[in-house]
């Protein structure tokens, strides 16, 4: 079995076993078959990181020869694999990154058959826009509570509370009252006045005390 494969990157997660650096998607890159107990895998590495040591001993084995994935390729690929086969990407660092020809490979069909899915409205955002404002919902104006007249009657001297009552009631301050509003004598007696039942409970003002 071919210890050597040469395939293009399916993604951009895997790094070079030499240098370190990710592999870009669709580079074309060479791997080296490892196995550890029944399980095969590849260490994989760019072109150019192929050591002259490693070229020697593939070729000592034949393996250079027969690398596994080579027939796939896209012709352009294929020649950039025999300059690899004579030691001239040894250290040729330009070509790191290269994305290979994969479209005129046999990788092309189920490439377009599975096309990649196309980003929605978020990843399509450009570069430096910032995101609308969240809208709140609107807090209700709460109205203030209306004191029905009944503060109209307090003074500095006398604290006004609210009462059932069903007759006037005397006004603390008498003939003396300085009220003119018509609702004040509806409500409160003056010396004069006959405090008479109105029939029913009402609620009121009341002129209570003093502060």
């Amino acid at each position: 079995m071919p210890t050597l494969m040469v395939e293009y990157a399916k993604s951009a997660r895997s790094a070079c076993s030499a240098c370190k650096e990710k592999l870009v998607k669709h580079e074309l890159r060479i791997g080296t078959m490892i196995v550890i107990g029944d399980v095969e895998s590849y260490k994989w590495r760019h072109l150019c990181c192929f050591t002259d040591r490693q070229l020697t001993n593939a070729k000592q084995t034949g393996d250079i020869d027969n690398i596994n994935g080579y027939d796939g390729l896209a012709p352009k690929d294929k020649e950039l694999v025999e300059e690899l086969k004579k030691g001239a990407l040894v250290g040729k660092m330009d070509i790191k990154g290269r994305v290979g020809d994969i479209m005129n490979s046999s990788e092309a069909e189920s490439l377009k058959a599975n096309p990649p899915a196309k980003r929605g409205r978020a990843g399509d955002k450009e570069e430096g826009a910032k995101a609308a404002p969240r809208r709140g919902r609107a807090k209700k104006a709460v109205p203030e509570p209306e004191d029905d007249g009944v503060q109209s009657d307090a003074t500095e001297d006398y604290e006004v509370v609210v009462e059932a009552c069903d007759a006037k009631i005397p006004c603390p301050y008498g003939e003396s009252c300085f009220r003119t509003d018509p609702t004040h004598f509806a409500q409160y007696s003056h010396s004069g006045d006959v405090a008479t039942s109105t029939g029913k409970t009402e609620v009121r003002p009341v002129i209570k005390r003093k502060r």
